[in-house]
Order: structure tokens, then sequence, then C-alpha cells
């Protein structure tokens, strides 16, 4: 696959060459949108971490963590499940080191753009203006007040529920 890229132009690999002389990458770029479809229920699994896309179809059963934790973030990106399951973040662990042979892409600058710097604006008089930030693996029934529950995949590891996925019920 790489291979037949590389061949159409789609990607320039960076390699660096005697002499110290160093050429640029370039990958397509992809939109969240395109990235979403990716989610591996028809085909590809892709995932995005910071503004590099990764096709990670084969790697899926390889998943030290087992297939059912990766496939929670087929088609968005792994940065908030690497909050949860923090060994990804490891200094120990070149985690660019493993990602590099799948990258296919970039994400779309104005999409890694929108999610870098979301900050939903909020009234002075809106009751839920102080609401924390939800883990985006939760199943939202309603947005406000909050009605969510976590996977059960994401239950029970670790131990200890993490507060993005604490459920918390409000009674007025």
């Amino acid at each position: 696959m790489l291979l037949s890229a590389l061949r159409r132009g789609a990607i320039r690999a960076t390699c660096v060459v005697a002499g110290g002389v160093s050429l640029s990458e370039e990958y397509p770029v992809f939109t969240r949108e395109e990235i979403s479809k990716r989610d591996g229920k028809r085909g590809a699994t892709w995932v995005t971490y910071k503004d590099q896309v990764y096709d990670i179809t084969e790697f899926v059963n390889a998943h030290p963590g087992g297939a059912q934790k990766i496939k929670l973030a087929a088609g968005a990106s792994v940065e908030p499940f690497w909050r949860i399951y923090k060994q990804h973040l490891d200094p120990a662990v070149d985690i660019q080191e493993i990602l590099a042979p799948m990258r296919v892409g970039t994400l779309d600058a104005s999409d890694f753009a929108k999610e870098t710097t979301m900050t939903k604006e909020k009234k002075e008089d809106d009751p839920y203006r102080d609401e924390p930030e939800r883990h985006p693996a939760l199943t939202v029934h309603t947005a406000e007040p909050c009605n969510a529950e976590a996977p059960v995949a994401m239950l029970g590891d670790p131990y200890i529920t993490p507060t993005e996925l604490w459920y918390v019920r409000n009674h007025h």
C-alpha cells in the first residue's frame, strides 16, 4: 500500500541522504468527516493522534490492550483514551516509532484547529456553564443536563473510574 502511494506521488517520504540533506514529508490531507467513516465497521480502521492520521486496521488484533479497547477510538482521536490509559504517554515508550509505519495522512488543519481550541461559548445565565468536559466515548442521552453512560468496555479498567467517565446525576 505504501509503495503504491509513493508511486502515485500521494506520499513523499522523509529521508536523510548522505551529507545531512533531508526531504520534507507530505501526506494526503483528510477531514474529520472522512476519518470518522473509517470506523472499522465496514472496512478500514483509522485513528488520529495530534494532527496525524493512522490506518490501524492490521494492528487492531495485535493491540496489547485488546482489540475491544483500541476500537473505542476507531474513526476518531486516540488522545482522550490515552488520558485514561496513560501507558501510551510513558516516555520510555516511543509511540511515534510504533505509529510511524501506519501513518496514512494528515488531519485537515481547520479540523485540527477546531479540536484543539474547542471552547463552548457559555452565557452568564447558563446553569450548565460550569459543567466539566465530557469524555467522547460516553453515550450521551442528553447534553444539558448531562445524562450519559460509559461504554461497558471502559468500566473496571482501571479499578478507579476516571473523573471524565464518572456518571453523576443531579436532581434539582
